[in-house]
C-alpha cells in the first residue's frame, strides 16, 4: 500500500511508491469501479455550504413586472407618517406578510402598520416597474434642464469672439 506519510511529503511524484499499490484490490475494474460509484459518492465529496450571516433587512424573491423598496416609517421612535405617504403617492403599495413566506416575517404588536412587512422602522413597499421607469424618466428631464439652465448661465458672460471672460473695471 501507499504510505501516507511519504504520498502526502512535498507532492513529488517520486515520494510515492506505485509498485506497492495494489490498483486492481483498491479501485478494482474500470466499468465495475464507474458504476458503482454514484450521487452518494459526489455528495460526500462536495463541499459543505458556507455559513454567511443574514442580512438585517431581507430581499423578497424577485417578480417580472416589480420592484420593491423599504420605506421608513419612523426614525427613532418617532412616527414618519410624511415619508410613508409620499411613498404611497409615488406608487408604493406597503407588502401584506402573508404575500411573502419567504422573509419570515414576526409581527410587532404595538405597529401602526399591522400584517404588513415591517423590519425596525422600515416598511416594504412594492410597485410595477413602468411607474418607477416614468418617475426615473422625469428626474432625469428636470437634472438636464438643471445642467443646461447653469450652462446657460455660465457661457452668458463670456466674450463671443475669444472665448474669455470679459474683465469689467469700475463699473
Amino acid at each position: 500500500m501507499v504510505d501516507a506519510n511519504r504520498a502526502v511529503g512535498n507532492g513529488s511524484r517520486k515520494d510515492v511508491e506505485f509498485d506497492e499499490f495494489d490498483f486492481e484490490s483498491e479501485v478494482g475494474s474500470g466499468a465495475k469501479h464507474h458504476a458503482a460509484r454514484g450521487a452518494e459518492e459526489r455528495e460526500a465529496q462536495a463541499r459543505p455550504m458556507e455559513w454567511k450571516p443574514s442580512s438585517l433587512v431581507p430581499s423578497p424573491d424577485p417578480r417580472d413586472g416589480y420592484e420593491f423598496r423599504y420605506i421608513r416609517a419612523s426614525a427613532r421612535g418617532v412616527p414618519d407618517t410624511i415619508n410613508v405617504s409620499s411613498a404611497l403617492r409615488d406608487g408604493w403599495v406597503l407588502c401584506d406578510a402573508s404575500d411573502f413566506p419567504e422573509l419570515y416575517v414576526i409581527p410587532d404588536p404595538r405597529s401602526m402598520y399591522p400584517g404588513k412587512v415591517e423590519f425596525g422602522d422600515l416598511l416594504l413597499g412594492i410597485r410595477p416597474n413602468y411607474i418607477g421607469e416614468q418617475i426615473r424618466e422625469h428626474a432625469n428631464k428636470e437634472m438636464q434642464a438643471q445642467m443646461d439652465g447653469l450652462e446657460n448661465n455660465y457661457f452668458k458672460d463670456q466674450h463671443r469672439g475669444s472665448g474669455m471672460t470679459k474683465v469689467r473695471f469700475g463699473e
